[in-house]
């Protein structure tokens, strides 16, 4: 039996994410990551949105207070993801 041909059988997750035209490239580079890097990294994109938060507060145009309601979701539902664990 040819062992390809089993696996071609029965694909993994991963197979099947790729069959179906996702791109796994950035899922393979953050694979690559030690656990500290990926905190730290987690840490950047976290800093970035309270710095976008902060920057559209001071602007105050309507559309940019909704913007801010959205971004505060973000991190709030973060901050939840975070506690649960």
């Amino acid at each position: 039996m040819n062992p390809n041909s089993a696996h071609s059988q029965n694909p993994t997750a991963w197979q099947r994410a790729v069959a179906y035209g996702l791109d796994m490239s950035l899922n393979e580079y953050l694979l690559t990551l030690t656990p500290e890097e990926r905190l730290a990294r987690h840490e950047q994109a976290r800093q970035l949105v309270e710095n976008l938060i902060l920057s559209r507060r001071r602007l105050s145009r309507p559309k940019d207070l909704l913007a801010v309601q959205e971004l505060q979701a973000i991190l709030e539902r973060q901050n939840l993801k975070q506690n649960n664990k």
